[in-house]
């Protein structure tokens, strides 16, 4: 059976849905890399997320998948309802990875597909209803005995960027061959320069002070 998506349409409920409200722009990456005889789709970062395109009714078909075709990727629990997300960008991976039913999958459900003319009208990212929006994420669907280059790929590093079209945070997708760090969130990011700043400073007191000869 040809499957051009592998998300299921679940019935969506009529009532209306509040703006979340969006602080400042995150990051959410799909890093696609070999571990050991594996591949592995680790989903890490986080998304401040605005209002939802619809508040539920896509779920993967399958635990886990890459369709290039479509960009789209499934990790985390299938048969999920999640709200999801619009979002602009690539329409494709431009290479021929087309796998589904992951051998093993952690973390929460996250579904995205880059592809405009999906059956939905829209590309889109989809969370849990329970997912606090800023917080760190993390989402995997492991692909046991196979490679990058079996899967399609043909080339690493980032191969596509999409902006959500409310809020503009950015989703990354990114080809190993091993693994990428995750973004670090600003608050941590803010915390460490003040860090290192104020370490440099002590350094610089310590080697301006005299030293007692008594």
């Amino acid at each position: 059976m040809l499957r051009c998506f592998p998300y299921g349409f679940l019935a969506v409920g009529a009532t209306a849905v509040l703006a979340v409200a969006s602080p400042a722009q995150a990051v959410l990456t799909y890093n696609i890399y070999e571990s050991g005889s594996d591949v592995i789709i680790a989903a890490t970062g986080s998304l401040a997320i605005g209002n939802p395109f619809l508040p539920g009714g896509i779920a993967c078909i399958d635990p886990g998948s890459i369709i290039s075709v479509s960009a789209s990727i499934c990790t985390g629990p299938s048969g999920i309802s999640l709200p999801f997300y619009a979002v602009t960008g690539p329409a494709s991976f431009n290479d021929n990875a087309n796998l589904y039913l992951a051998s093993s999958v952690s973390g929460i459900a996250t579904t995205f597909s880059g592809d405009p003319n999906t059956f939905i009208g829209t590309g889109f990212v989809g969370l849990p209803s329970t997912y606090s929006p800023g917080s760190p994420l993390f989402s995997s669907a492991t692909f046991g005995s196979t490679t990058l280059a079996t899967l399609g790929f043909t080339t690493t590093g980032l191969i596509g960027s999409w902006t959500l079209t409310d809020g503009g945070d950015t989703i990354n997708v990114v080809v190993g061959p091993t693994a990428v760090p995750a973004p670090l969130p600003l608050l941590g990011a803010g915390a460490a320069l003040s860090f290192s700043r104020r370490l440099r400073r002590r350094v610089r007191l310590g080697r301006s002070t005299p030293v007692d000869q008594g």
